[in-house]
């Protein structure tokens, strides 16, 4: 790196004081981006350069001059070269690069200033010669060392001549004016002293280690490369400037020469201003801020808002004149102090006290009165612009400034006034339309639109009567190169900048909102994309404060002209069709008189969404145009080489302006190439005709192509031939092209230069001389500017092969660079070690590391996708591919680090324990400054997608074997499917960083990581990891998408699957990045519920069917409505495209489909045939037919043309749902609620398949592209997926809390969109397995299986006599066991886990070692092949049940038979133990149970009752009962004692394989020959969940030990895990319509009341769960109802602010207590019926006298809303809970509050009474239940804190049990006394709103979310 300067220097140099305080001791503070605090200072000197300090006395004139080269130099130089040799060097650092370069310059320079006096630094030049000659010599000695190859030396020796050669034409007279020439001193000085000093130390001992270690090599063979590649830069560095013509500076204005400022001339010359007589502020003020920065009190005084409005004038904040800026300087005889001088002053001067009229209050002539500058003065416009952080083009407008030519583009400012005039109103003259080719020169005619009517503050735009001209209010550029002027939110805030700086009533509202912190704070977050979608922020900070302001405004007010440039540079993708639809549909939502002007190209896109706005077109390409070119050609390019042509002789102007095709990108380039044929004198006419014929019409490539061709010309001769330096110098050139060319945003010369620096060695002196080549196709405007391509041909160019041939760009070489060196810049300023705090937004000062930040890892992600790709053969490779494998695993090893042995003991079960790697601190620092310093929440759920992607394709080719870097790919899976279901739609960390913690596998890197634990503890996140049970699965859900205010009916991809459109109850339509899941737009035009969306399949349109009986065609690109198609006379339920897009079907409510012509949005025919509502369409692909499905329980297939009906499909018991076709066309599904999805032929009208969908209404069903797989959504708020073929589930996806209602395939088949009543939309991973896990391995049938005790493994055993042992978390098998002849059949595993028991068909029994795998004992006997093993629960006893009609009982630890028990007349085929193990159990082929003895191998019970052979037996935990299964379908529940029958269980379709209780006994799993599993339940014989996705019989079933996973084996060959998720629910009470909001028991039982969103009352019979009775009579949403004590009366309260008080037995109305001032949350009786106690969100507590009707006390002692309220048993008192966090206890009589219990972190949204009155329990936000004493008001107990917020809770009637529900969907039992968690319940869909307990204690009713009550049995009772 450079820094510093040569020179007599009494202190180094600025920049390396900023690194080393301190030399000597080697103190060095790095550099910051980071505002943490001013890096230190030293030197005092005028700053003349970045990296130079050079005292006015020392100042000299630096010349070149050409010397031969010599062997002899200056004899006055040998002492110090004698003197280098033996100078001290300091000891460097043990890591960093860049601090070791910085070290080894200024220790060069500080000898130097030493060693030299000032008249000896002109001989510099001699100096690097004679350090080079001396390293030359003493090469001899060198090859004398044994640790450096003689040919390594020899070479070295070489490149030290190369350098003496030319160095010496370098002699130095050191001077400000040429800071170039110092930088290119100083790096050949450090590099030729680099290998001088090594070479002299190559031989001492000890010496060489201090500059091994400078150099930061491991050895001297090391150190000898590292000098002879510096050496090889130097030699580059020598021969570019032996071979490079001077080049001069601009000099500055003149104006500037007189200046009283001394250092003005300088500081403009300095800083690349030149002549320019106008530069842009931004650039100004980071110049002005380097200039001054070495005085600490004037550090960052570019934010200081003072300076910044003094330089800009109030009518423009784009660019500074000179005499603006000399205005600023004023009479200071330094910049410095003109800038401390503005510092200092008060310039916060309001404006409007000055006017009188600052109040908001005044009149609206006063408020209008003062222009906008005045109102927006400039404390506020500072307040605006730290907001809203608006870009800056006054690069542009400068650049543009310098190529305009006086006299041109006069019809350009004619027919932009003749627009303006025309009056508002005109939809066709709202849109100016500027388009022309490429280079034609419409960025330039946009820049002088803005700056001959934009620079002004006027009311208005439109050019009135009087002559005063058009004003444009705002602007912005677009530009390809820069993302930032890609952004929509970037878009918007800098509009809204601009336009109040122009419009005074705007100005006014802007400032309104500045002046309230929270407002502001909102501005500021919507605009950075913290908070809200575009669209929002639109309406934020334009469309809601303009429409405000337009109550200001005059009646003469002007036209608002907004201007926008370079529409088609807007880089394809989301961010296009944003900011296309809010320059083409929001702006021009406001009113007429804001009005667009555009220019562009003519594309399509663009075309589309100008159109509807007919716009005033003005084609670039015209006679007018040419004229102007003709003016550039005759007035600046041929005069400047000489030329003059006679007036009445126009033929070679018009030849060349045919040449060029009008374009003056092609003008300018035609002067490159005149200019160079005349650098040796004028041209002729025909010299010049003559270089342009060369060119053809292919003028711009070849001009390219000539200019790149001289400089590999030029890189030829500076190399003299050397091969190895020519590829060093083309090596480096091709970094700087490649990342010039992919680079996201303009990179100034000093970031280019880090970011293209090889590895170790850094020249920037040579990236500057190579740049500098490169200016005719890529320049900066000044040195603070970007470097950006002279037009953006030249990146296309560049990249085509075609075109550019062998100069052509590599971009994968530019993102391999990009990658490892952004990772390098975040390392270095330490943003990627442990973060104090929080890093704002506003403390990321330097662009550099805000680039690093956003595209780093997109760099990254561009190379793993290079890598996927197979590289042409004869490509030039400059080793993208090895730095590409590099980046790689420098992110990886970054991010990924090893797991401390005492880390990974967390609290889990043992196949669960974390992975041995984790995630670093570094990536947690990255996460944090990602989602809260940048701001980029949501856009990385796409980017973790496309790296997740990238990465697993990388696995599946082999490409990459390094393990770190696979573990990498893991962390960006996890992260792929974590983080955007779970954190991206949190508003702030921490609410992300708790929302996923719970789903974080504990095999993933990420749990319990340093990477999250410093997520955690920085965020302020309490909740780190889940409870156990642990994850072991990742959840498929890849992104929630939040936006929709109401239910989301209908989801469809784009036909690209880069766009997800979807429509909702809110009446809206809206478009989503399927990637980010960020809104792209929402489209409103339908007045009610929108039901169906769809694109069409060319993506082009969207249509939308809605209740307000329209199908509304709309254009996908903008948004756009095209059509309202109307004729139906109901709600339009579904809509579908025909395959070719020309046609659209509609079904509706009116019981009709119609056929509508896209085109016109004429109907083209109506289908009538259904006799109820139309639920679904779809075309055959097609297109010669439509299906239909409907309420009328039937499926139609319809002929397109003719309109009839072809067949029509009977069989669904239901309402058909929904119903799609085959991709082929040969099959019709359809979807019912009669639970079932049917396949059909839809020519025969044959069912071929009906699938059972799990007990849940089928709402939606869609078909995977390769037809293989069907997706449903249901009502259970579940996604399934189905085997098309066999119809069997082989995937379940769980996230909704409410009903799926829509479901789609995207194109690829990898994802899976849905919808829900929930209002969301979800993306899933289509591709992972959700709930089941299959073990493949085995080769044959499996035959049985068993888990161990903890779950963590899995034994089975199969048809092909292997016995595997798989892991439960990964489902990978670990072990394999061989040694019995046949199938193995069956297997048992003791309890201690160390021994496996199997029976096989070669009729032996083997007892093997688990850890060994060896075999203990071979238990022969059997003259049967083995049906069954199993151990008694001691583990002392085995028993085996044989085709050989006996059981054997074997002794479990010598192996010897026991017993044989005879008495079966068939193959014994199951046995099992009693818990005792004092029975044992067996069942038979003869149809039998029989019980034994174990003790005496006696027969005890014989059980008859089985029709059909029995195959499977057990006993239940308790001993008092057996069920068996047989071969008929048949399992039976036995009284072991009585041998009855209890009760059989019916469900199966197949033989009964297999059986198996819970360890509690509450749940019995069959396994069966018909392919399911399913799970029982004991107590009431119900069937409670089946499981179906094995594809033959299941042979064998397990659960584990916590109950959590059911393990089954099947023929399939595979093994299959489960969730086995028992429900514990008697009866689901539905017949609400929204959620419910209370539910409570009455007093004697008989009854349950319910109340809900949907202003229902139901009050429900105990008995058989039906509706007894509905009330009703409130006014809008019902939020609580009590039964009194005597169970005669209701009360309920709602929304409408009343109390009323009802006849439970009538359900008349008995009164209506008003009184509250909002919504009443809460009512209750006291016990003796007498008073009623309310709640409500006025805050108020308020108690009625019942009978009276009027109110006993008002309370207002709460802070906040009220939430609950009830009684205590004895009426005493009562108490409240708030949103205030605190519950209250009153005195029912005098309404003091007696206790005030605090303590909660949360809201508090429940509170009840223990039925002793002693104990209070409160539910909370904070996740926690709490217990106080009421006596004394102090806590007792806490339980919970994790899972959701409790909001219900409710005791049992002995006050010993607590039960609580929340809003994570669980209900939880707790024990008060222990605080121990009994149970959970988890059948509910939805948040748990309410709870209550029968008097009786047996029940648990709970109201939910879902809609639905739940009656629950507690089994601890």
């Amino acid at each position: 790196m450079v820094v510093g300067a040569i020179g007599y220097l009494p202190h180094i140099s600025a920049t390396v004081m900023q690194l080393f305080v301190e030399i000597e001791g080697f103190k060095f503070s790095k550099t910051m981006g980071i505002c943490y605090s001013k890096p230190p200072q030293a030197s005092t000197g005028k700053k003349y350069d970045d990296d130079s300090d050079i005292e006015d006395e020392e100042r000299m004139d630096l010349v070149y001059q050409s010397v031969r080269p010599t062997r002899k130099h200056d004899p006055s130089i040998a002492p110090t070269v004698k003197r280098l040799a033996s100078v001290h060097l300091p000891e460097p650092p043990t890591d960093g690069t860049q601090v070791r370069e910085a070290l080894l310059r200024s220790t060069v320079v500080e000898a130097l200033s030493a060693l030299l006096s000032p008249k000896q630094l002109k001989h510099l030049g001699s100096l690097a010669v004679a350090l080079c000659n001396e390293t030359s010599d003493r090469i001899i000695s060198l090859k004398k060392n044994k640790e450096v190859p003689s040919e390594a030396a020899r070479a070295l020796g070489e490149k030290a001549q190369q350098v003496a050669q030319n160095g010496k034409t370098v002699t130095f007279n050191l001077t400000p004016s040429n800071s170039e020439g110092i930088e290119e001193a100083e790096e050949l000085i450090e590099h030729t002293f680099s290998a001088f000093r090594l070479v002299i130390e190559a031989t001492r001992k000890g010496g060489k280690g201090v500059i091994l270690r400078l150099l930061n090599c491991r050895d001297l063979a090391a150190g000898v490369e590292e000098v002879k590649q510096r050496l090889i830069v130097a030699a580059s560095l020598a021969n570019l400037i032996f071979n490079s013509p001077n080049s001069e500076k601009d000099s500055p204005p003149q104006l500037l020469q007189s200046c009283k400022t001394e250092d003005a001339a300088d500081f403009w010359h300095e800083n690349g201003f030149g002549d320019l007589e106008i530069v842009s502020l931004n650039t100004l003020l980071l110049a002005i801020d380097a200039w001054v920065r070495e005085d600490n009190d004037l550090q960052l005084i570019s934010s200081d808002e003072g300076i910044y409005f003094d330089l800009a004038s109030c009518h423009n904040y784009e660019t500074v004149s000179l005499d603006r800026f000399l205005d600023f300087l004023g009479s200071a005889s330094l910049i410095t102090d003109a800038v401390r001088d503005c510092m200092n002053r008060d310039e916060y001067l309001d404006s409007l006290d000055d006017n009188n009229d600052s109040s908001p209050t005044g009149s609206k002539e006063t408020l209008e009165k003062p222009a906008a500058d005045k109102i927006m003065n400039k404390h506020y416009f500072g307040l605006l612009q730290n907001a809203l952080q608006p870009l800056s083009f006054g690069d542009d407008f400068v650049q543009h400034q310098k190529t305009y030519i006086e006299g041109t583009l006069a019809w350009v400012f004619h027919e932009f006034e003749k627009w303006a005039a025309f009056p508002p109103g005109k939809e066709d003259r709202r849109v100016l339309w500027i388009k022309g080719g490429p280079g034609i020169g419409k960025s330039a005619i946009a820049a002088e639109l803005v700056r001959k009517y934009g620079t002004r503050i006027q009311e208005g735009g439109r050019a009135s009567p009087s002559g005063a001209q058009p004003l444009i209010a705002a602007h912005f550029f677009c530009k390809s190169s820069d993302a930032s002027r890609n952004n929509p939110r970037k878009a918007i805030s800098t509009v809204a900048f601009r336009m109040a700086s122009r419009e005074r009533a705007y100005a006014m509202q802007m400032r309104t909102l500045l002046e309230n912190e929270i407002k502001r704070r909102m501005l500021r977050a919507c605009a950075s994309g913290s908070e809200g979608t575009v669209e929002e922020t639109f309406d934020m900070l334009i469309g809601d404060p303009f429409r405000a302001a337009m109550k200001r405004r005059g009646a003469g007010a002007g036209d608002v002209l907004i201007l926008v440039d370079g529409l088609d540079e807007l880089v394809p993708g989301v961010t296009r069709q944003q900011i296309l639809q809010l320059f083409g549909r929001q702006l021009l939502s406001l009113p007429s008189f804001v009005r667009l002007v555009v220019t562009s190209q003519e594309t399509k896109d663009i075309g589309m969404f100008l159109k509807r706005y007919r716009p005033y077109v003005l084609d670039v390409h015209q006679q007018s145009h040419e004229n102007d070119l003709k003016i550039y050609l005759q007035s600046v390019i041929l005069p400047s080489v000489g030329v003059s042509i006679p007036d009445d002789n126009d033929t070679l102007v018009s030849s060349i302006i045919d040449q060029v095709g009008g374009s003056f990108l092609a003008l300018r380039l035609v002067h490159t190439v005149l200019q160079e044929a005349a650098a040796n004198g004028s041209l002729t006419l025909s010299q010049v005709e003559e270089v342009l014929a060369k060119h053809g019409h292919q003028l711009i490539d070849f001009i390219y192509k000539s200019i790149l061709d001289r400089i590999q010309t030029q890189l030829e001769e500076a190399s003299g031939g050397d091969s190895e330096l020519l590829l060093m110098l083309q090596t480096v050139l091709q970094h700087i092209l490649a990342v010039l060319v992919i680079s996201k945003e303009p990179l100034r010369l000093n970031d280019l230069h880090k970011l293209c620096c090889g590895v170790r060695i850094q020249s920037k002196a040579l990236t500057k001389r190579l740049v500098r080549m490169l200016s005719p196709l890529f320049s900066a405007l000044n040195k603070h500017s970007g470097i950006e391509p002279l037009h953006q041909s030249v990146k296309e160019f560049l990249v085509d092969p075609n075109r550019a041939g062998n100069h052509v760009v590599d971009i994968r070489l530019g993102h391999a660079t990009l990658a490892t060196s952004l990772l390098t810049v975040l390392q270095e300023n330490e943003l990627l070690e442990a973060p104090w705090e929080l890093i704002s937004p506003d403390r990321i000062h330097d662009n550099l590391l805000h680039y690093a930040l956003k595209y780093a890892h997109k760099h990254l992600g561009q190379c793993m996708m290079a890598l996927v790709e197979p590289s042409a053969s004869g490509e030039a490779d400059y080793g993208w591919k090895n730095l590409a494998q590099l980046a790689l695993q420098q992110w990886a090893s970054t991010f990924i680090c090893s797991r401390t042995a005492e880390k990974k003991a967390i609290v889990a079960p043992k196949s669960h324990q974390p992975s041995s790697t984790q995630t670093s601190i570094a990536f947690g620092a990255w996460m944090l400054l990602q989602t809260h310093t940048m701001q980029r929440k949501r856009v990385l759920v796409g980017e973790f997608t496309a790296l997740s992607e990238a990465g697993q394709q990388l696995r599946a080719i082999g490409e990459i074997t390094d393990s770190t870097v696979m573990l990498f790919f893991e962390l960006l899976r996890d992260l792929q499917l974590l983080y955007g279901a779970h954190w991206a739609p949190c508003s702030t960390v921490k609410d992300g960083v708790e929302m996923m913690a719970p789903h974080i596998p504990v095999t993933s890197q990420l749990y319990h990581s340093k990477g999250w634990l410093t997520i955690g503890a920085i965020s302020g996140s309490s909740r780190l990891t889940a409870s156990l049970p642990v994850s072991i699965a990742l959840r498929p859900c890849l992104n929630t998408m939040v936006g929709h205010s109401g239910f989301v009916f209908s989801v469809a991809f784009s036909p690209d699957g880069e766009r997800i459109v979807s429509s909702s109850s809110d009446k809206t339509v809206k478009l989503w990045d399927t990637a980010s899941g960020e809104t792209i737009n929402t489209l409103k035009a339908h007045t009610g519920y929108v039901w169906s969306v769809t694109f069409s399949p060319d993506g082009q349109y969207i249509a939308s069917g809605s209740d307000d009986k329209l199908v509304i065609l709309w254009d996908a690109a903008v948004g756009a409505p095209l059509h309202n198609l109307e004729g139906h006379s109901g709600s339009v339920r579904s809509v579908a495209f025909s395959p070719d897009s020309s046609l659209l079907v509609s079904g509706n409510s009116d019981k009709t489909i119609k056929l509508w012509e896209v085109d016109t949005g004429a109907v083209v025919n109506t289908f009538e045939g259904h006799s109820d509502w139309v639920t679904s369409v779809a075309f055959h692909p097609g297109g010669q037919h439509i299906v239909s499905s409907s309420y009328d329980r039937t499926v139609r297939v319809w002929n397109t043309i003719t309109g009839e009906t072809e067949n029509t499909l009977e069989g669904h018991a239901g309402f058909v749902t929904c119903v799609v076709y085959s991709r082929d066309g040969e099959r019709i599904i359809s979807g019912s609620d009669d639970m079932t999805i049917k396949i059909w032929n839809p020519i025969e009208g044959t069912l071929l398949l009906s699938i059972d969908a799990d007990e849940a209404f089928v709402t939606s069903i869609a078909l995977s592209y390769d037809n293989r797989y069907i997706v449903s959504g249901s009502h259970d708020a579940t996604i399934k997926v189905w085997d098309a073929a066999t119809g069997n589930r082989v995937n379940l996806f769980e996230g909704h809390r409410d009903y799926v209602l829509s479901i789609a395939f995207s194109p690829d088949g990898k994802r899976i969109v849905s919808s829900s009543d929930d209002k969301t939309v979800k993306v899933w991973d289509a591709e992972s397995d959700g709930k089941i896990t299959t073990l493949d391995g085995h080769t044959a049938p499996v035959c049985s299986v068993v888990t161990t005790a903890d779950g963590s493994a899995i034994i089975s055993g199969g048809e092909d006599r292997s016995i595997r042992v798989w892991e439960s978390a990964t489902g990978e098998s670990f072990k394999t066991m061989y040694g019995h002849d046949d199938a193995v059949v069956s297997v048992a595993l003791n309890s201690a886990a160390d021994r496996i028991t199997s029976g096989s068909r070669d009729m032996t029994v083997k007892i093997w070692d688990f850890k060994t795998n060896s075999i203990l004992f071979n238990l022969e006997g059997h003259t049967g092949g083995i049906n069954f093993v199993t151990y008694s629960k001691d583990d002392n006893i085995i028993a085996s049940a044989s085709k050989d009609k006996t059981v054997r009982l074997w002794n479990a630890i010598s192996g010897e038979c026991l017993h044989v028990l005879e008495g079966h007349d068939a193959w014994v085929t199951s046995v099992a133990f009693s818990i005792d193990c004092q029975r044992v159990v067996s069942g038979s082929d003869d149809k039998t149970l029989m019980i034994w003895d174990v003790s005496s191998g006696e027969t005890l019970q014989i059980f008859n009752g089985h029709s059909n052979n029995i195959k499977t037996a057990t006993f239940s935990p308790d001993n008092v009962h057996i069920a068996s299964g047989d071969d008929g379908n048949n399992i039976l529940i036995w009284n072991s004692t009585t041998c009855e029958t209890v009760y059989s269980l019916l469900g199966h379709q197949g033989a009964i394989r297999s059986l198996i209780y819970t360890v509690d006994g509450r749940y019995l799993i069959s396994g069966s020959e018909d392919r399911a599993v399913i799970v029982w339940n004991t107590i009431s014989g119900d069937m409670v969940n089946k499981l179906q996705g094995h594809g033959e019989a299941v042979t064998s079933v397990c659960i584990s030990a916590d109950a959590k996973k059911i393990v089954s084996a099947s023929d399939d060959l595979s093994v299959k895990i489960w969730d086995a998720a028992p429900r514990e629910t008697i009866k689901t009470l539905e017949g609400h319509k929204d959620w419910v909001a209370c539910v409570t028991y009455s007093k004697d039982g008989k009854y349950i009341a319910s109340c809900a969103d949907d202003q229902a009352i139901l009050i429900w019979d105990t008995v058989n769960g039906k509706i007894a009775q509905r009330v009703s009579g409130h006014k809008g949403s019902i939020r609580s109802v009590a039964i009194s004590h005597d169970s005669k009366k209701l009360a309920s309260c709602g929304s409408d602010q009343t109390v009323k008080l009802w006849d439970l037995q009538t359900s008349q109305l008995i009164r209506t207590f008003e009184g509250h001032h909002s919504s009443v949350t809460s009512v209750a009786f006291s016990p003796d019926g007498k008073f009623l106690v309310s709640g409500s969100r006025d805050f108020a507590v308020k108690v009625w006298d019942v009978e009276k009707g009027k109110i006993f006390h008002s309370l207002y002692e709460h802070l906040g809303r009220i939430f609950s309220v009830q009684f205590s048993p004895d009426g005493k008192t009562f108490l409240s809970s708030s949103h205030d966090n605190m519950v209250k206890i009153w005195d029912t009589h005098t309404g003091d509050v007696i206790h005030c219990l605090e303590g909660h972190s949360g809201r508090v949204w429940t509170a009840t009474f223990s039925p002793d009155g002693a104990t209070v329990a409160s539910g909370s936000s904070d996740k926690t239940v709490r217990l106080w004493d009421t006596t004394t008001g102090k806590l007792c107990s806490t339980f919970g804190g994790d899972g959701g917020a409790v909001t219900a809770v409710a005791f049992f009637r002995d006050g010993r049990y607590i039960v609580s529900g929340s809003d994570d969907k669980l209900v939880k039992l707790w024990n008060t006394l222990t605080g121990e968690l009994v149970m959970i319940f988890d059948d509910h869909r939805g948040f748990i709103t309410s709870i209550d307990v029968s008097p009786d204690g047996k029940w648990i009713v709970t109201g939910s979310g879902d809609k639905t009550l739940k009656v629950w049995t507690p089994a601890v009772f």
